[in-house]
């Protein structure tokens, strides 16, 4: 006789949305620029950071590296390096 084993099987259950907006919005992929760098940490939020974007910066400026940003109005809002 094989032991009875309990059903452990549960329910997932999704989040509720505390709100829905829809964004239309045109964005463009750049080459980084150097004045970016003090936007990418965010206004100093990722700060510790600043020293890795630092020389990824300096990389892709010797074409080492290419260092790649979204961006949306002028603002980085994301990143990418790529090694070459």
């Amino acid at each position: 006789m094989e032991d009875a084993q309990p059903e452990t099987t549960q329910k997932k259950v999704k989040p509720k949305p505390l709100a829905e907006v829809q964004i239309n919005a045109r964005c463009f992929v750049r080459d980084v620029e150097e004045r970016d760098l003090e936007r990418l940490t965010w206004f100093g939020t990722l700060g510790e950071f600043r020293d890795s974007i630092r020389d990824n910066f300096q990389a892709h400026v010797e074409g080492r590296r290419r260092y790649l940003v979204a961006d949306l109005q002028g603002f980085p809002i994301g990143q990418t390096v790529v090694s070459l």
